[in-house]
């Protein structure tokens, strides 16, 4: 990777390359060195995913076709196949996977330099990679079957968008739960409300029951009395009655 000199101070210590790093995006990011020749780039074996490099000590397996963007072109989700079996350190003068190694090199599959992107340092990636990649890390890709000559593993794509939409619909229903529970607090509200309401018309009803039979008791107590005599207590016993409540 070569990074652009002219907006970073070079970090002094671990904690502050970390911190660089961390705050680091694509446009911060060259992913290919400006001298590497990428005109023709070796991406897998026919028959494989990776290929086998001989080293001083030892072979070790190598994919290229993760590290796409280091020869400008746009990352896809890769194929990937179990290396581990091919790293070996030397012994003796015997070199392991010896005729493997050189059989994965004869079956090389080149892409050609019309696959570069206008803008080689910032190739970009497909749709699902960095989600894919995310869940890799994690070991949480089961790894699709691996087929002559081809370079995007459809398995693992489809697997990605499955597990992406599976989060989506669990975020959507943990947001409908919480609205329901928001829901549930109002209308538990109101009914404390009108609980409360209920409480204060039947107090008031028996407050007018109560009213009503003081005002019958009155008035049948001013029964035997001239009209406008009993006409008066009446009104008295009537004012008596509401003080009285």
């Amino acid at each position: 990777m070569m990074f652009i000199p002219d907006r970073f101070a070079q970090p002094g210590n671990a904690v502050s390359w970390v911190r660089f790093f961390s705050n680091l995006t694509d446009e911060h990011v060259h992913w290919m060195f400006e001298w590497f020749p990428s005109s023709e780039f070796i991406i897998r074996s026919r028959e494989t995913t990776h290929l086998v490099l001989i080293r001083l000590r030892g072979i070790y397996p190598y994919a290229p076709i993760r590290v796409m963007r280091q020869a400008g072109r746009k990352q896809v989700i890769p194929q990937v196949s179990n290396m581990v079996q091919y790293m070996a350190d030397f012994k003796g003068d015997a070199i392991p996977f010896k005729f493997e190694a050189q059989h994965m090199w004869n079956q090389k599959v080149i892409v050609e330099k019309e696959t570069i992107k206008p803008d080689r340092y910032h190739a970009g990636h497909m749709y699902c990679y960095l989600s894919w990649l995310e869940d890799d890390v994690a070991e949480d890709i089961k790894k699709g079957i691996n087929l002559k000559d081809r370079n995007i593993d459809k398995a693992a794509e489809a697997q990605v968008k499955y597990i992406r939409l599976c989060k989506r619909v669990f975020e959507s229903e943990a947001k409908h739960v919480e609205q329901h529970k928001v829901n549930m607090e109002v209308i538990n509200e109101w009914m404390d409300i009108a609980t409360n309401s209920t409480e204060r018309l039947e107090y008031l009803e028996q407050g007018l029951m109560k009213l009503e039979g003081k005002m019958r008791k009155r008035l049948s107590d001013c029964q035997g009395t001239d009209g406008s005599e009993g006409g008066h207590l009446a009104k008295s016993y009537l004012l008596c009655a509401i003080w009285e409540t």
